[in-house]
């Protein structure tokens, strides 16, 4: 099963498409925010066919 992580930064630019292959709806999809700069981040949870699952707000500081 295949669920796909994007990642928008306040200006709406997307900085991450990333596509996780997962055996359970619970697995863990590790993703590092380090490198991105300060700021509010959209974080988008897709599944194969592009429809939403779910939709988070991250705070890098």
């Amino acid at each position: 099963m295949a669920r796909v992580v994007t990642i928008y930064d306040s200006k709406g630019a997307l900085v991450l498409d990333k596509v996780f292959e997962v055996g359970k709806p619970y697995d863990k999809m590790d993703i590092d925010f380090s490198r991105l700069q300060r700021g509010l981040y959209i974080v988008n949870l897709l599944d194969r066919n592009g429809n939403k699952i779910a939709t988070g707000k991250v705070v890098v500081q």
